[in-house]
């Protein structure tokens, strides 16, 4: 009878320790397509400034005006990237911490399986 509980016990223990695993992965994946975004943005600021350079039809001034509205847009670009990955970082901390929390219950859960003896009662 109470091997059979622990089993069960052992089981539940581990299927919720995978489903904690399985929260992170949406997180990871917004991780990675924020990495992209900050990439892209990056290899922009780097196209613009050549193509500002070769712009020879332009002005110096509106050159200059056009970098600064540019550049002021991107950093709100990438502010707004940086908070978000910040946000998914921590997210991703506190899933870290509650998988530990599963895992350790999972192990906890098979140890008393492997230890548990037939006849033997637990208090």
């Amino acid at each position: 009878m109470h091997d059979k509980r622990l089993k069960e016990l052992a089981q539940v223990t581990d299927l919720a320790y995978q489903a904690q695993l399985q929260k992170s992965k949406p997180l990871l994946r917004q991780q990675a397509e924020i990495q992209s975004a900050l990439a892209e943005i990056r290899q922009a600021e780097a196209n613009r400034a050549i193509e500002l350079k070769m712009a020879d039809q332009l002005d110096p001034a509106t050159r200059a005006r056009a970098d600064v509205y540019w550049s002021k847009w991107l950093e709100r670009q990438k502010k707004m990237l940086i908070q978000k990955q910040t946000e998914i970082a921590l997210k991703l901390e506190e899933e870290r911490q509650a998988a530990a929390y599963a895992f350790g219950r999972k192990s906890v859960a098979e140890e008393l399986l492997k230890i548990k003896r037939p006849g033997e009662r637990y208090r």
